[in-house]
């Protein structure tokens, strides 16, 4: 794993990025800017080297920007866009809000490139040879299971 120092201006967020957009007003912004400003960026943003795409850390990002950083340590990857993609889903916070629509398209992208949750850290993480990623959609936020079996 590499890590650079980037201009917040050059991070490119994914346009894909299927978290909702938080505002100022809301309670995750306000606890991510509180925590950033008590104990620094203690969990650095994720980019993509191949794609420029930011990759998690899009809410980050935004708090970093309104309190004026310029500059931030980013730990990079190097993979294709499938793989960023659920790479970004399963960084993301499972309690944080969706864009429903976004996370379908995400999803649906995954699926037909025949990428599961088994490939890279998963596997390595539950020591298992296939994990299985069910989304759901409940209340109308997604929700997901991981299963992981033996060989």
């Amino acid at each position: 794993m590499e890590f650079v120092r980037k201009k917040i201006d050059e991070l490119v967020p994914a346009d894909y990025n299927p978290r909702k957009d938080l505002q100022e007003a809301d309670k995750e912004y306000q606890d991510i800017k509180r925590g950033i400003q008590t104990y620094g960026l203690v969990i650095p943003l994720i980019m993509n080297k191949r794609t420029g795409n930011l990759v998690n850390g899009h809410q980050r990002l935004k708090v970093l920007k309104a309190l004026g950083w310029t500059e931030v340590d980013v730990s990079v990857v190097d993979m294709d866009d499938k793989k960023e993609k659920a790479l970004n889903l399963a960084l993301s916070r499972i309690d944080g809000d969706f864009d429903n629509k976004a996370l379908t398209n995400v999803m649906s992208e995954i699926r037909a490139a025949a990428i599961s949750f088994s490939e890279g850290f998963w596997g390595r993480e539950t020591g298992s040879s296939s994990v299985t990623c069910n989304w759901q959609k409940r209340d109308s936020r997604f929700s997901y299971s991981l299963q992981a079996s033996r060989r």
